[in-house]
């Protein structure tokens, strides 16, 4: 009897980890649709491939900044008012789940026209980058690393910051714990930890079923399914946090230590679950 209970219980849960998986594992057509072209924005536009620095194959939107328009031509003075011989600011744009480089292309189009250039990333699994499965922003920390690398690569000297949404914003704060090339981060609605994701959805699905159910996917019928949803995509984070290595207080970018010599910022302040 004993043993029929187990078998029941690691069905149950092993069933739990493949449906919910499938929040952060294959190719999903909302990651690798494109948009937006930077044409639509009148920018500038070379199309790159780099590597994240644990191997995965990236590509990205290198979009160089304006360098003078008609008011400043002439007069020694970049659109941002700085001296021309500095170099150019880099800004490394990294999108969130459920987007790619496409979906950031607004930002870039205002940071291009005062003179900063700009990297316009596709994380891994999204867009026309390689890999098939997403974590909670830890690895693709090294694909932020990669964009730092190529940008060097470029014999581009000037300050790199990152500007990431959601959690790329996540992925922004490990990669500059882990780069002292990055100067500066835009961390935009990051989340403190993956499981303050899933109780902020789990409530939503209890409280806000339309809202719920747009989180959960289309499969989620119901405020029980969703949360059964929402539980085994839990299982399926620990369970990849494990396979890596890694552990669960590692994907906490609160509990990174600022580098010698830099303040550490309090990350709770405007920081959302979604």
């Amino acid at each position: 009897m004993v043993v029929i209970i187990l078998l029941v219980v690691v069905g149950v849960f092993g069933a739990g980890g493949y449906v919910g998986s499938d929040q952060a594992i294959g190719n999903k057509s909302e990651w690798r649709k494109m948009v937006h072209s930077p044409a639509e924005y009148n920018l500038s536009s070379e199309t790159v491939a780099l590597q994240s620095t644990d191997g995965i194959p990236l590509k990205a939107w290198w979009l160089p900044a304006q360098q003078e328009d008609a008011g400043t031509r002439g007069a020694g003075v970049t659109q941002a008012g700085t001296p021309e011989s500095l170099p150019a600011v880099n800004v490394i744009l990294v999108h969130g789940r459920d987007m790619n480089r496409s979906g950031m292309l607004s930002r870039a189009a205002f940071l291009v026209r005062h003179n900063y250039n700009v990297l316009d990333l596709d994380l891994r699994a999204h867009g026309e980058s390689g890999g098939n499965y997403i974590t909670p922003g830890y690895r693709e920390a090294f694909d932020v690393m990669g964009g730092v690398a190529h940008i060097r690569s470029r014999g581009e000297h000037g300050p790199i910051v990152v500007l990431g949404y959601s959690y790329g914003a996540v992925a922004a704060l490990h990669a500059a714990a882990e780069c002292p090339e990055i100067n500066a981060v835009i961390s935009d609605s990051p989340f403190i930890t993956p499981d303050d994701v899933l109780k902020n959805v789990a409530h939503r699905c209890k409280t806000r079923p339309e809202e719920g159910q747009r989180n959960c996917g289309s499969k989620a019928h119901s405020r029980s399914v969703c949360a059964l949803h929402l539980r085994a995509t839990g299982l399926a984070c620990a369970a990849a946090e494990c396979a890596h290595h890694v552990p669960r207080d590692a994907v906490h970018p609160q509990r990174f230590p600022a580098r010698a010599g830099e303040p550490q910022h309090d990350l709770q302040r405007g920081a959302r679950a979604l």
